[in-house]
């Protein structure tokens, strides 16, 4: 029986700890915990719980104090063997460790030990700050951190059958995607068809254009190796092996005109070639 009033008192005391902590009346939620360690025995599971919390608020708070609730009546119910512990009723709380605060007969103690006993299962480790909270919160109310939840067979089923649907969803694009480019052809250019305006470094080549979609990705081609020329052919050079057309690109000799000698001609080319 002492054991069980014991167990009874500290969780309701752990509670109202509880409860100014949740509140941030950090000085109070202190010196509960701190009563719970000195009257009750260390090895008690919710003495332990006390313990932690309130090595974690001295962590927390720098100039922390232990100041007694104001709420507690004279002669403290809480911590007096004759009563049944009563916690505010304007908190809402587990109803498994609301009492009453009259005195009851030992049948009536009986029946409240059998239906409202504790269970150490209600209150789990927060995992960020260690406070103890319900198990049924979908956030820590001191830190705000999400509490994480074990996913039922059920929602297993549904993650991997959306998983499905969104891989089929990607092949099926990727394959549309394929199947939309074709190669419309090319053509062989020289410089001496464009004389002073050719831009390349090389005499001449194959000018190619693929049509993808309504874009077309221009590429040059000389001694079997491709250059992307345009900024479309460019985005794609990396996966299909292409150089830069910068290495072939010839400078220009008069710089105030730019850089490079222009190699819009050949782009507009090109891109004939995909109409």
């Amino acid at each position: 029986m002492e054991q069980f009033e014991n167990s009874r008192k500290t969780n309701a005391l752990l509670q109202l700890a509880l409860k100014y902590h949740n509140a941030k009346r950090y000085n109070e939620a202190a010196w509960l915990y701190q009563k719970i360690i000195d009257i009750y025995p260390r090895n008690m599971e919710t003495t332990q719980h006390a313990h932690t919390n309130l090595n974690n608020l001295k962590m927390k708070i720098e100039n922390l104090q232990f100041v007694k609730p104001k709420e507690l009546q004279s002669g403290d119910p809480l911590l007096d063997d004759n009563e049944i512990v009563n916690i505010d009723s304007t908190i809402t709380l587990e109803p498994s460790f609301i009492y009453s605060i009259k005195k009851e007969s030992e049948k009536e103690k009986n029946l409240i030990r059998k239906n409202h006993e504790p269970k150490p299962t209600s209150l789990i480790e927060c995992k960020d700050c260690r406070l103890l909270i319900s198990k049924k919160a979908k956030s820590c109310p001191n830190c705000g951190a999400p509490q994480s939840k074990k996913t039922s067979f059920l929602g297993w089923l549904t993650k991997i059958w959306i998983g499905l649907i969104f891989f089929w969803a990607i092949i099926s694009l990727n394959t549309q995607k394929s199947t939309s480019i074709s190669y419309a052809g090319g053509v062989e250019i020289t410089e001496s068809e464009y004389g002073e305006e050719w831009p390349l470094t090389v005499k001449k080549g194959t000018l190619n254009c693929t049509s993808l979609g309504t874009l077309g990705i221009i590429t040059f081609t000389v001694n079997g190796i491709t250059y992307a020329v345009n900024g479309t052919a460019k985005a794609r050079a990396r996966q299909n092996d292409w150089r830069e057309i910068n290495e072939i690109w010839r400078d220009n000799p008069n710089p105030q005109y730019g850089p490079k000698i222009n190699i819009a001609p050949l782009v507009q080319k090109g891109l004939s070639l995909c109409k």
